[in-house]
């Protein structure tokens, strides 16, 4: 995830080009169907182009369906998809759907723009690129995008992708900045007046606990939450709170700023963070370091599935780490700026936004 710094950055980019487009064109709900991100088809394709103008899948070409694991890495193969514009992050659907969202097109009075790439191809005649019109006050996207949670001052409201509401979570107080967890059973709220997590059931919509503790000097702070713990980030501070009994770690301090965090998608999963061209590997239990790895130009990092790997990307190529042992699994290039395994760990997406692509590795 990353650091509130970028987030507030990101967010102010997509303010000013929302206003910009606001008086020609509503900013809430899909300009198609939900049927567009959920396909139920089971044909496996290589992808579909983010073009209007070439929307056909490679011909005659099958997912290995095969893992990624350390003993393949060094058989990856990338299979590049051309994007049509500067890519902002990634996200993933029913079966390995994957989701990549543009920058808008203001000179088309458009808003964000999200591109359906596949395997599995869709059933629908959908065109693609689809259209997503989001509210300038979004806080979050789940991984799988089946709802957006939206700031409104002393709550959040959480809506489905067509713009119906879905739930209103009245938080007590000025909503500051919002995660979902890997699992998206909950919904971790942070605030701005007070030190204060909360964490919110999404089934039910009932306040599960609220976490505090955690102090900072610096002016914006962020929160990775994990499937036992949550991370508190403030520039160059780290601090993780158990979630189920409120124990605070000791806080490490580095000398540099946080890039990026993101914990191993497990009860247990380790937290990887980058500073610095550093990736820190860090036991959730103890708060201590297990491996401190040179990842030189790293700006993003994900952990595959079963969180035996994780991969760091930057302007210097992908790395793959074993996480049992900080041993480098393989060296694959690329200046890409998102990273992310899909569900099954077969796929290994990337974005490189130099040359307007997506790559998606692959076991051969």
């Amino acid at each position: 995830m990353r650091t509130r710094a970028g987030m507030m950055t990101m967010a102010l980019a997509l303010l000013v080009l929302m206003l910009l487009i606001s008086a020609c064109t509503p900013v809430l709900g899909l300009t198609q169907t939900t049927t567009v991100l959920l396909p139920t088809a089971t044909t496996p394709v290589v992808a579909l182009t983010a073009s209007l103008e070439s929307k056909t899948s490679t011909p005659g070409y099958e997912s290995p369906m095969m893992p990624i694991t350390p003993e393949n890495t060094g058989r990856l193969v990338a299979v590049e998809v051309p994007l049509p514009a500067l890519a902002q992050d990634l996200y993933w659907g029913a079966f390995n759907q994957l989701l990549v969202l543009c920058l808008p097109d203001v000179e088309n009075n458009t808003a964000l723009a999200a591109y359906a790439l596949f395997p599995p191809a869709p059933t629908t005649s959908a065109e693609y690129p689809a259209i997503l019109r989001l509210p300038p006050n979004l806080l979050a996207i789940p991984r799988h995008p089946i709802e957006l949670a939206l700031n409104n001052g002393s709550s959040v409201v959480t809506i489905s992708l067509d713009g119906a509401p879905l739930r209103t979570l009245e938080v007590g107080g000025t909503v500051y900045g919002a995660a979902y967890a890997p699992d998206q059973q909950t919904l971790v709220i942070y605030l701005a007046d007070r030190w204060e997590a909360q964490v919110w059931s999404l089934s039910t919509g009932e306040h599960l606990t609220t976490l505090a503790g955690f102090e900072t000097a610096a002016p914006v702070y962020a929160i990775v939450p994990g499937l036992a713990n949550i991370a508190w980030m403030a520039r160059g501070t780290l601090q993780l709170q158990n979630i189920q009994t409120g124990i605070l770690s000791p806080a490490v301090h580095y000398s540099d700023f946080i890039t990026a965090a993101v914990f191993a998608p497990l009860e247990d999963g380790v937290l990887g963070v980058l500073v610095a061209g550093q990736l820190h590997l860090i036991h959730p239990d103890t708060a201590t370091e297990t491996f401190v790895l040179d990842a030189p130009g790293a700006v993003t990092l994900a952990f595959s599935p079963t969180g035996q790997i994780v991969a760091t990307g930057g302007n210097q190529g992908i790395l793959l780490w074993d996480v049992m042992t900080g041993g480098l699994l393989a060296s694959l290039p690329g200046n890409v700026t998102h990273l992310s395994f899909s569900d099954d760990g077969t796929t290994l997406a990337a974005i490189q936004n130099d040359r307007l692509a997506l790559l998606l590795w692959q076991p051969h």
